[in-house]
């Protein structure tokens, strides 16, 4: 049987600093909802925690390891389990955390931090015991399973999810409770290269490569499934190694090692052709010599299929921002329920003889790549809207990194000191950079919709469709709003500064002393006010006004002192003619207008992202609250106040 995924929890009070130890509950042996796709069976799954029906052997002999993401490569190792026990109607873990190196220390930070509290746990089932009641949802037991790793994970595991693992499985014995007087009968399940779990009447199954013990037959059509996926399963097996070593023949930069790493491995042949790319990029830049190598796209490959569905199911979403592109012109009639029919026929499950209905639970369970398509395609349009939006305080705001979630602080012009002239021995003279005392701190937003399974029995993507482009808009102008209420607040003149003033102060000589209009008289004395702004050490920054900022209200006066005028004297030349930029924004409330500098010159707002982020995500899980699926989009912003050098203020008139 596959490997099996549910959601586990750091226990925050036992983080050990010195030791880089933490504590972990993985089952509190709560059911789960899960399903049987060749029985078309939804049933309950309990891990039982009585004495004897868990393995605790590799956890407690140091072979269960912590990885990123269920990622099962060395180079994704974190740390390992210590040690596990089962008590008090839970499992649970003492992991120790790696050390030593920059991504080490920023995950065991972030566990330290409350950053990362989603665990996921990967356990394997060796023996479940069925209870079929009338009327009721079957229940499978599981009375021998076996915890194999856990993962550290943005986004914690559906609870029904498996990890698709390329068909490394292992027998698994099912006892029929049902069968009473008749005696129970051992029965295996397996998953071989990710075909849907199944049963069948037999003592003992062998691994998904087909070697191993040999069932004896027996009759029923159970049996005879069981067969047909295998021989699939094994036949498909044999097309991968063969495309394997047929591409290394090929190219001469790959050798043998490359192809048993990735038969041995179960590599998907799509991922083996673009670690072959890389191999041979790799090796051009150690030889200087570039290898050709043509891996062209085979539109028979899943890969390519999917890519081509979440373009189309973009594309109908938002037909102005997301353009129809080569293979997806195959899809671009199709309906939901059609989507939902190819994701199921690209896991080999055939929607024949289904119901509407019956095919989009298929589809939306975790098995089916429907949800993921969802989400892709919503993410396509919400990122590429949020991209369009383009919203106004990028124009006076400079963009800051974000490292995590403590607040940052950012060095101003003139924090560097004054260069020293070189006395006749050469001696450089040591300086100090102060640094900056005006901080800020990256905030998350989210939120979530669902839509319901009668949306999709119904053919209909409903409000949906439009849910992405409004959500990436929405975010951007949330976003403007953000930074404007740093330049808002104080009745316009900013938030407080480290020192207690706002950001337009007298002190700070950068407020007009009494609010007029947008002539050249009040635009020179902002522009001179700006010029004579002086760093800490007292060295003119000469500052350079670029921007007009004004709301409606004065959007026609700015424009008018700005635009082009022939003059027919001398006196009558407007000097600020195509010197300054007109920005306008519904936030600036009446009749105040400011001036700003370039913000990658002189920065006094600052925006930014988490570990470069630009944009918010969407996830997408099948719904346990409401009778469908839901979507999430989260996003990690931060805005704020770096200082008052590099802009003016008048009140207005």
């Amino acid at each position: 049987m596959a490997m099996q995924l549910r959601v586990a929890s750091v226990v925050p009070s036992s983080i050990n600093e010195d030791d880089r130890t933490v504590e972990l509950t993985f089952t509190t042996g709560a059911t789960v909802r899960r399903y049987n796709w060749y029985r078309d069976e939804t049933y309950e799954e309990i891990l039982s925690l009585e004495p004897g029906h868990v393995r605790l052997d590799r956890m407690n002999g140091g072979a269960a390891p912590v990885l990123r993401d269920h990622h099962n490569s060395i180079d994704h190792i974190v740390g390992a389990v210590q040690s596990a026990s089962i008590g008090n109607g839970a499992g649970t873990c003492v992991v120790k955390m790696d050390s030593g190196d920059e991504q080490a220390d920023r995950i065991w930070r972030q566990i330290k931090d409350g950053m990362i509290r989603s665990v996921s746990v990967g356990y394997r089932i060796h023996k479940i015991e069925i209870t079929r009641e009338e009327g009721k949802t079957p229940i499978y037991r599981a009375v021998d399973w076996e915890p194999y790793e856990v993962s550290l994970v943005a986004v914690p595991a559906d609870a029904g999810a498996g990890v698709r693992d390329g068909g490394n499985v292992v027998p698994v014995e099912i006892i029929d409770l049902a069968r009473g007087a008749e005696g129970k009968e051992d029965e295996g399940m397996t998953t071989p290269n990710n075909a849907p779990a199944q049963e069948q009447n037999t003592r003992s199954v062998g691994n998904a490569g087909g070697s191993s013990v040999n069932p004896a037959p027996v009759a029923g059509s159970d049996q005879m499934n069981v067969d047909q996926v295998r021989n699939e399963a094994i036949e498909s097996e044999r097309q991968r190694i063969s495309e394997i070593n047929a591409l290394v023949d090929a190219h001469a930069g790959l050798d043998s090692e490359f192809a048993r790493s990735h038969i041995t491995a179960g590599t998907a042949i799509a991922e083996v052709r673009a670690a072959a790319l890389t191999a041979l990029g790799n090796k051009d830049a150690e030889t200087g010599v570039r290898t050709k190598i043509e891996v062209g796209k085979s539109f028979d490959d899943p890969t390519e299929i999917r890519a081509a569905m979440v373009n189309a199911l973009g594309h109908s979403m938002a037909p102005n921002v997301i353009k129809l592109e080569g293979m997806g012109q195959k899809f671009r009639a199709y309906t939901p329920l059609g989507f939902a029919e190819e994701s199921l026929a690209m896991k080999g499950i055939t929607a024949e003889s289904r119901s509407r209905a019956d095919i989009i639970r298929a589809a939306m369970h975790s098995t089916s790549d429907f949800p993921l398509l969802l989400a892709d395609s919503g993410n396509m349009v919400l990122q590429k809207a949020y991209e369009l939006a383009s919203p106004v305080y990028r124009e006076i705001a400079a963009r800051k990194n974000f490292s995590d979630f403590r607040p940052h602080s950012f060095l101003t012009s003139g924090d560097f000191p004054e260069l020293k002239k070189l006395n006749e021995n050469g001696e450089i003279k040591s300086g100090t950079m102060s640094e900056g005392k005006e901080a800020i701190k990256i905030d998350t937003y989210a939120r979530k919709i669902s839509l319901t399974r009668q949306l999709l029995v119904n053919d209909s993507l409903g409000a949906f469709g439009d849910f992405p482009a409004i959500a990436g808009r929405r975010i951007a102008v949330q976003e403007n709003s953000l930074v404007m209420a740093v330049l808002k607040a104080n009745a316009g003149k900013g938030v407080n500064l480290s020192d207690g003033k706002p950001i337009f102060h007298t002190a700070h000589g950068n407020l007009a002393a009494a609010g007029t209009a947008i002539d050249v008289d009040a635009l020179s004395a902002a522009r001179a006010a700006m010029r004579k702004q002086k760093s800490k050490d007292g060295l003119p920054l000469n500052v350079t006004a670029k921007v007009i900022l004004v709301g409606p209200d004065k959007e026609t006066e700015a424009e008018k002192i700005t635009a082009s005028i022939l003059a027919a004297a001398t006196g009558e030349v407007n000097p600020f003619s195509g010197k300054l930029m007109v920005v306008t924004d519904a936030e600036i409330d009446g009749n105040a207008w400011y001036t700003f500098a370039d913000p990658d010159m002189v920065d006094v707002l600052a925006y930014g992202y988490l570990n470069g982020n630009e944009a918010p995500m969407m996830a997408v899980k099948e719904g346990w609250d409401t009778d469908g699926m839901e979507f999430r989009v989260i996003h990690d912003f931060a805005a704020g106040a770096t200082g008052s050098q590099g802009a003016y203020l008048n009140t207005g008139a």
